[in-house]
């Protein structure tokens, strides 16, 4: 670790590795145990790259605040919410009295803001600080695990980003390190092994591309496009699928189908994983990604009720119903008032067959209220 470091270009590089090793140590003994942690031997090695990156591009602060932020940008974005405090904990006694500089990225910030808006969604501080995170750990791992339970605001992360780099891109910002994406999507659970991979024709012996090979080959082909490329999996992962992907995952890079052909990663590509969960994950397919976590409950329900009550209202003018600002206003007041009750009593009271989540409940409830509150609904009169 002190050689790496040394290599990085740091020359306390023999005190800041033992602070890197002991913080490892802490955080494996006592943060607790999530399928998506993982604190091996290349998490270590993608902080001093991190810390090595931030030296080279000057950013400012001394090599103990860039050692600081580096494990912060890879580590943050994947804990737990109870889990924060001890690890902000463990970087406050290894490193005293010591902050970081601010990342410089506020220009993304604002933009994300703007995209949100934008796109009719609520410009929520929480998912601008997600954007972040996923943006600091693309840039260290060409391998990203998105990882949250339905609504916690992944698919409007990403969708938020790649937007944003676009934004910037055609203003001119930053050129080289702000570009448009391209995002390729592909559910790998609906297909299957060799529609995913290709396959041989047994009687033929030909060979039949399959979805992800074409897709690999497709935008891996043009290596001196500087746009981004991101191929993106939403769909579970198991082992019969992710384990093939370990050698494109990890420093090589690199696809090898059944053919004999290698597909190899160009720099402007990147592997994302949209998942609930990584409990039929592997550690050693675990350990090659970065991990951006969301918790559903940072985020809340209240921000998709505002932007349904925004198309609500929308809908009540374009009706002509009577006074749309005041019902709009007694709509929010009474869930405001009511559906958290409801919620808790539910939670307390109640016995559910099938687990349900609180967005669950009330994306249910606006879908009820669409439809009931609708002249289309409305009884016939004799």
């Amino acid at each position: 670790m002190c050689i790496r470091d040394r290599s990085q270009g740091f020359e306390e590089s023999e005190a800041l590795s033992k602070k890197v090793s002991i913080l490892y140590e802490l955080m494996e003994k006592q943060l607790s145990k999530q399928d998506h942690y993982d604190f091996s031997l290349r998490n270590i090695k993608a902080v001093l790259v991190q810390a090595g990156n931030l030296k080279r591009e000057d950013f400012p602060g001394t090599e103990s605040q860039l050692c600081l932020k580096a494990m912060m940008d890879m580590n943050l974005p994947k804990f737990v919410k109870d889990d924060v405090p001890l690890f902000m904990g463990m970087l406050g006694d290894l490193f005293p009295g010591i902050r970081p500089e601010d990342a410089g990225l506020q220009v993304l910030r604002d933009m994300s803001l703007v995209d949100l808006r934008e796109n009719g969604y609520e410009a929520s501080e929480h998912i601008v600080d997600k954007v972040i995170h996923l943006w600091d750990t693309l840039r260290t791992r060409h391998g990203v695990m998105v990882v949250g339970q339905t609504g916690s605001g992944k698919t409007v992360t990403w969708k938020t980003l790649a937007g944003s780099l676009k934004r910037l891109r055609e203003i001119n910002s930053n050129n080289g390190v702000f570009e448009p994406v391209k995002v390729s999507l592909l559910n790998p659970k609906s297909v299957t092994m060799d529609e995913l991979y290709g396959s041989y024709n047994i009687a033929t012996r030909e060979w039949k591309d399959g979805i992800l090979s074409e897709l690999m080959r497709s935008i891996c082909r043009d290596i001196k496009d500087p746009n981004y490329k991101w191929l993106l999996f939403d769909g579970p992962v198991d082992t019969l699928w992710i384990e093939s992907m370990n050698t494109v995952l990890d420093d090589n890079k690199m696809l090898t189908l059944n053919s004999g052909e290698r597909i190899n990663l160009n720099p402007t590509v990147s592997m994302l994983f949209e998942v609930q969960d990584l409990s039929q994950a592997s550690p050693a397919t675990v350990s090659r990604c970065g991990m951006v976590f969301f918790n559903v409950e940072d985020l809340g329900w209240m921000p998709f009720i505002n932007k349904w009550l925004r198309s609500r209202k929308n809908f009540e003018v374009a009706i002509n119903a009577p006074k749309p600002e005041s019902t709009i206003k007694e709509l929010e007041d009474f869930i405001v008032t009511n559906v958290a009750k409801i919620i808790e009593f539910k939670k307390r009271e109640c016995v559910e067959l099938f687990p349900t989540t609180d967005i669950n409940i009330v994306r249910s409830f606006t879908a009820m209220f669409d439809a009931i509150a609708n002249p289309d609904a409305a009884p016939a009169t004799s």
